[in-house]
């Protein structure tokens, strides 16, 4: 059974948040290799940081797009729920927990400079 931590502790320092999210399993897992290591390749397959200018729609689309070739099907089921990739890629962090860029199915580019 998997089960998602999302954790966005904050300094009380200087305010500043991180945002980690991880994904673990309790029990036998069912699936190999390709689920666990999946999540961890598409950052690298859909953008290389500091080149900015590409749709952040585009680097997304490279991340589902790998998710499909490994045989996680992203989209919704007959049932009527979603399956696979469907939460956004990522986001910028700062003072607030999810700043701008966001990457998603959003048309914007992302800026020069930033991983």
């Amino acid at each position: 059974m998997p089960i998602i931590l999302d954790v966005f502790p904050r300094d009380p320092a200087n305010g500043y948040h991180a945002d980690i999210t991880r994904t673990v399993f309790r029990g036998a897992r069912r699936g190999g290799c390709a689920r666990c290591t999946t999540p961890c390749a598409t950052p690298t397959r859909g953008h290389r940081p500091g080149e900015g200018g590409e749709k952040a729609s585009e680097v997304h689309k490279a991340c589902v797009d790998l998710f499909k070739e490994r045989g996680f099907e992203t989209g919704p089921t007959k049932k009527g729920g979603m399956q696979g990739f469907f939460h956004g890629t990522g986001h910028g962090l700062g003072l607030a927990v999810h700043e701008l860029p966001r990457v998603g199915a959003v048309e914007e580019p992302l800026p020069e400079g930033r991983s």
